[in-house]
């Protein structure tokens, strides 16, 4: 085949075939979709075009056993279908071999597709298991699937069925538009990417093909061009092209907005929870803009040659290998992270270039945008918009300003947060008269005139509304169109009857029925600015924080806490008539332009006076005072440039812990009263020690000492009386707490989800034998798929007291504890090493919460079941846990599959079982590895492997620990032991060497560096494994590359082939050959591994 050559398929099935003669292989399966055998391997060999990756030849292999018999041969490699002795291990996917001695052999024999009149064949594997035929199941547009080897089983033979078309060879004019169509059908300029991002080529490749493009549509439509003109313009084109191809930037590590081909862009809302992807329109800025962070992605290479995890830059999640109703969404868990591979498009010549389709390493789904949502699909058209995304770089610096971005932002936040409860603080402090109404309707006339805004909401919420003095009514500012939204802060102008110096404004809340969702948009925060010339200038007066905690309610309304008010008293160094107040922070901050929108029911100013000698402010000392201005005063100035600094920071917090420490809020000790009465109403006593009860007598002197306390908080109450207060109460909430019955260190517990009207209310919490993940997964109860979980030491754990009072569970299958992480939202994994937590009551009978940490609390999330770590743990939520012991009788039940396999625990066990039998390795023998039977009075240490045959597929058989382990005091070992041979994997490992495992019912050889072994498991050492002469209780197979390296290599720790000195467990040296043979029964160390003698 030369360069220039071009092919169309013959419009009829072949009845026979030639040997040598050029042909297609087509699927028939589904004969009306093009899906020819190729050897272009990046697409699964599968090929649509007829070209030289799909034109092959059957090239004689003789007479064999009276049928003629064929290799399957591309011509335009000289390469051929490898047979299926020669695959990579445990695999049935066929490839192509430059080596013709590893070649598949087939014979042909006529069968039919689903349309019973095309002629198709069978090609008949002519050799040992010469059942299989060369298979072909069927191709998604995302690479499922792809040639093997299989049998005919009826329902799917037509995937074993084959078409075979011959090729003809044009030329001339028509062929130079066969290269036209087929690498360039809708030209070179808007299709082919020029730059040096992903997905592009270059300007000079990119000039050739189209210069190689415009001359052979001028030769095409002359009339009549040369045989040696449309030949050379074929060639030009066609090597063009391939050039084009091969030159495309591949994708590397780096930064990216992943748009889809209308341009919207992937980006995720940062709500602390494991987020959904969406996308939409987002104009790229020319400039720096903290907006975009969203929209970023940084791309690094995972393990999986060749893929690639996705990380948003602001939620620093990674998009998930796992869906959610069809939607894409973001975790924290490793684990879970997608492995994704870039599959550039460069034939989808309907829309630009640079485009990719996203695949999922687990199955090959891909990515695609839904509407405004991202999701997966498992065969959409490839070539479709919704399949086709684009990557745009992001320079290093602006990533670096990004970064700047996000720590002042976080300071921003930190210094926000802390200004709001320090006004709310001083405030307290402050006596005055007003004619505001406290609590009760909103009848008291004020000061406002009228009302207006920047910013009106289009679709609701008049301005009007804020001064009707209805509650059901509201105002709304601009929330649903950015382009009638402003680009400043949202405000309220209100103007007055009369110019005030010192007023009180109140604000209240939009009226929902659902109290909880009233607060969403309330203002949080504030500016004020003050003016007597309403088309002049404003002067700032400072910013304020809202307090929503007084009851208001229409006088119909019997409910006094209907809706909640804030008040504000607020100074003024001058009298003004109009005043603008310019919300900056509302509850959950929505945002349009990048700016909060929000709402509020009413709002009023009134007529106020400050009572200096009543005020506690005027008592705090000037120290304290001048301190709290000063910094206050810092505060505002950064927060209005949005540039706060550690130094503010420290400095209102210092002025912040100094008014504390002088003022003692009533308000505050009747919160901290009542926040302890709710431990009193749910505490449940109990004279059997049960976890979660208190001990007897515990409620009586609890309360005795609330009854005191109550009476004595009163708005008057002098400092002294505060502190004294707040210390009784403390010392009497601890001594509670202290009589709360925990779990005792020398029994096994269960951990029980106890949130009601949930899906995971009496589920229990396991850990996986790998020890990575958490989950409740299992009912202690009949008609699911899971164990009894008294039967199971994954559902078991052990709690030590640690000497601050902390607590540390460890698991009883997998020795590792249970983790923590310090971020709200995240999965929480189990840990090797001690993770502290502390116990509380959930303040539900019995109920538990675990604290992680400042305001972090183990959760059990709804649906998905996952451990989570959640900011708040009330009452009987997903956060309350039943802690319940386990009547553990020394049994474990392990779960098995059927067949051979070789399983290490992390604990000590005797060597029988009800069940079945145990084995170990003796050696090797007419190439098998004999394993006998443990006797029943053996012991298999922690570590160590074992084998079991599970021929009657029973689903679990029990273990029994040793009575030194008899579940309360369980020694484990991470460490994996060898005998004879086979190695234990107690945790996953990745091997570097050559090594044998168990497939099936046979033992082969992994050449592969870099494998995975998988949780306590096990593999065979080349050279490990000694000969003997003893038939075992059960022999198991080596496959031929196994007996080759098994009986030629002795590896030792270093790699090399000396033999390996033995040393006790001490570190003394007691051999120099490495034999083992009439050594004491224990363990060794032989070539830097652990070794048991039996």
């Amino acid at each position: 085949m030369t360069a220039s050559a071009q092919y169309r398929q013959a419009d009829y099935e072949e009845t026979s075939i030639a040997a040598g003669k050029k042909y297609l292989l087509q699927n028939g399966e589904k004969p009306t979709t093009i899906q020819y055998l190729s050897t272009d391997a990046s697409n699964k060999y599968y090929g649509t075009k007829v070209d030289e990756t799909t034109i092959m030849e059957f090239e004689s292999a003789g007479n064999i056993d009276g049928e003629d018999c064929y290799y399957i041969k591309n011509p335009a490699t000289n390469t051929y279908i490898i047979d299926l002795d020669n695959l990579p291990e445990n695999t049935y996917t066929t490839t192509f071999t430059d080596d013709k001695t590893k070649a598949l052999v087939v014979s042909l024999s006529e069968t039919q597709t689903q349309d019973e009149s095309q002629v198709a064949f069978h090609m008949k594997r002519h050799k040992e298991n010469a059942g299989f035929v060369l298979y072909f199941v069927p191709k998604t547009p995302y690479g499922a699937g792809g040639p093997g080897y299989g049998m005919i089983y009826p329902n799917f033979m037509y995937f074993s069925s084959w078409l075979i078309y011959a090729v003809e060879e044009i030329g001339g004019k028509e062929k130079l538009g066969v290269a036209i169509d087929q690498y360039t059908p809708n030209g070179v300029e808007g299709v082919w990417q020029v730059g040096s991002g992903p997905g592009c080529i270059s300007q000079e490749i990119f000039d050739e093909l189209l210069s190689a493009y415009n001359t052979a549509m001028a030769i095409y439509d002359k009339d009549a061009p040369t045989s040696q003109e449309c030949d050379e313009a074929t060639d030009r084109l066609t090597t063009a092209y391939k050039t084009a191809i091969s030159a495309i930037n591949p994708v590397t590590e780096g930064y990216y907005y992943i748009s889809n081909i209308n341009d919207d862009l992937l980006y995720v809302v940062n709500d602390g929870s494991s987020s959904l992807l969406y996308c939409k329109d987002y104009e790229i800025p020319d400039s720096f803009d903290i907006a975009s962070a969203p929209y970023i992605w940084h791309i690094t290479p995972s393990e999986e040659p060749g893929y690639f995890n996705i990380v948003n830059l602001l939620a620093e999640k990674a998009i998930s290998s796992s869906l959610s109703n069809g939607a894409q969404t973001l975790t924290n868990d490793k684990s879970l992270y997608g492995n994704y591979k870039f599959s550039y498009q460069a034939d989808n010549y309907s829309c630009r270039g640079g485009v990719f389709n996203i695949l999922n390493l687990w199955g090959n789904k891909a990515m695609l945008t839904l509407d405004t949502r991202v999701g997966y699909a498992d065969s959409p058209d490839p070539k479709s918009d919704e399949a086709l995304f684009k990557l745009i770089s992001v320079s290093e610096q602006y990533i670096e300003d990004i970064e700047k971005s996000k720590e002042q932002e976080a300071l921003n936040e930190e210094l926000t947060a802390l200004y709001i409860k320090t006004a709310t603080k001083v405030e307290k402090t402050k006596s005055y008269n007003s004619t505001v109404a406290t609590s009760g309707t909103l009848d008291t006339p004020g000061l406002i005139t009228n009302v207006s805004t920047n910013a009106q909401e289009p679709t609701e919420g008049n301005v009007e509304f804020a001064i009707d003095k209805d509650l059901y009514t509201y105002f709304h500012s601009n929330w649903s169109s950015a382009e009638t939204a402003p680009d400043v802060f949202h405000f309220l102008d209100v103007q007055l009857e009369t110019p005030v110096k010192t007023f009180a404004v109140k604000m209240v809340r939009r009226y929902f029925t659902d109290l909880e969702n009233s607060a969403n948009l309330n203002p949080m925060l504030y500016n004020l600015y003050a003016t007597n010339d309403s088309t002049g200038e404003w002067t700032r007066i400072g910013t304020y924080a809202t307090n929503f905690n007084r009851g208001v309610a229409p006088e119909e309304y019997i409910d006094d806490i209907a809706n909640l008010a804030s008040i504000n008293y607020i100074e003024m160094p001058a009298a003004y008539k109009y005043l603008r107040f310019e919300v900056i922070r509302t509850k959950d901050n929505g945002t349009i332009n990048g700016l909060p929108y929000f709402n509020l029911s009413e709002i009023g100013v009134y007529t106020a006076e400050y009572l200096s000698e009543s005020s506690a402010y005027e008592t705090l000392g000037s120290e304290i005072t001048e301190a709290l201005e000063t910094s206050m005063q810092k505060a505002e100035n950064e927060l209005a440039a949005k540039q706060a600094t550690k130094e503010t920071i420290e400095a209102l917090q210092a002025a912040y812990d100094a008014l504390c420490k002088k003022y003692g809020d009533p308000e505050i000790l009747r919160a901290a009263y009542d926040d302890a009465c709710t431990y009193y109403y749910a505490a449940v006593e109990s004279d059997q020690e049960v976890v979660g009860y208190y001990k007897e007598g515990s409620t009586d002197a609890f309360v005795r000492v609330l009854d005191e306390i109550e009476p004595q908080i009163t708005p008057d109450m002098t400092q002294e009386q505060y502190n004294t207060l707040f210390e009784k109460l403390n010392a009497a909430v601890a001594a509670f707490q202290a009589s709360l019955i925990l779990p005792e260190e020398d029994r096994l517990y269960f951990i029980i989800s106890g949130e009601p009207n949930s899906d995971n209310f009496g589920r229990y919490l396991k850990a996986d034998k790998n020890g990575t993940s958490l989950m409740g997964l299992s009912y202690n109860n009949e008609g699911t798929s899971e164990l009894n979980p008294e039967m199971r030491l994954n559902y078991m754990w052990r709690f030590t007291k640690n000497s601050d009072g902390t607590y540390q569970a460890r698991n009883a299958a997998t020795g590792t504890y249970l983790g923590t992480t310090d971020k709200a939202g995240n999965d929480i994994y189990t840990s090797k090493t001690p993770v502290p937590f502390k116990f509380r009551s959930a303040r539900a009978e019995n109920y538990l919460n675990m604290e992680l940490g400042e305001g972090l609390f183990a959760y059990s999330t709804p649906y998905y079941r996952n451990f989570t770590v959640a900011q708040n743990a009330e009452g009987q939520d997903g956060g309350a846990y039943l802690i319940e012991e386990a009547d553990y009788q020394g049994t474990h039940s392990l779960r098995i599959s059927s067949g051979l396999q070789v399983i290490t625990l992390p604990f000590e066990i005797m060597a029988v079982t009800p069940d079945m039998s145990l084995y170990k390795v003796i050696g090797v023998k007419n190439n098998t590895v004999q394993c006998i039977a443990y006797n029943d009075s053996e012991t298999i240490p922690a570590g160590c492997p074992f084998i079991v045959n599970n021929t009657e597929d029973i689903p679990e058989i029990s273990i029994f620990l040793t009575e030194l382990n008899n579940g309360t005091a369980i020694n484990y070992s991470f460490e994996g032991l060898e005998q004879n041979g086979l190695t234990g994997v107690v945790n996953p490992t990745t091997i570097n060497r050559p090594l044998c495992y168990l497939r099936g019912t046979v033992i082969d050889l992994a050449k592969a560096t870099g494998t995975t072994i998988e949780a306590n498991t096990g593999y065979f050492r080349l050279g490990g494994i000694p000969a003997t002469d003893i038939n075992g209780d059960i022999a198991i197979e080596l496959t031929t590359s196994a007996v080759t390296d098994i009986a030629t290599v002795n590896l030792n720790a270093n790699g090399d082939t000396q033999p390996n000195a033995v040393y006790t467990i001490t570190g003394q040296k007691i051999r120099s050959n490495g034999t083992l043979t009439g050594l004491p029964r224990g363990i060794y160390i032989v070539g830097g591994r652990k070794v048991i003698v039996k």
